[in-house]
């Protein structure tokens, strides 16, 4: 439970947040690739369901971080499942300034050199 409440914790500024959806998308583009070649058999289907279900933790983990930066909660990120606001939510989310003070959520991100160490703060 520790693991989940490390993840969804925090803030993240929004050069993490372009980062993080690439390397999701990016991920989850490599996966399809290689699930692709390969002939289906159970195993591998098992495989790729577990390693998607950890990549939308991920990605869920990202939008939850850039919400709070903007001292929002991280339930808004249940908007991604609804069409148009998913879109209108990823613009806002990538050039709407975070908050530069202590919020309610923690410390300010650490801006464009701790991208990664952002990231993967799990």
């Amino acid at each position: 439970m520790d693991f989940f409440k490390r993840l969804y914790s925090g803030r993240i500024g929004s050069l993490a947040y372009l980062v993080g959806n690439l390397m999701s998308w990016g991920a989850f583009w490599l996966a399809s690739e290689i699930m692709k070649m390969t002939p289906s058999n159970t195993l591998i289907n098992i495989i790729s369901t577990i390693l998607s279900l950890l990549l939308f933790l991920f990605m869920f983990s990202v939008f939850t971080r850039r919400l709070h930066d903007l001292d929002k909660s991280g339930w808004l990120s249940l908007l991604v499942f609804v069409p148009l606001a998913n879109v209108i939510m990823g613009i806002i989310l990538l050039f709407k300034p975070g908050s530069h003070e202590v919020n309610r959520f923690g410390l300010p991100s650490q801006g464009g050199k701790f991208v990664f160490k952002e990231l993967l703060a799990l």
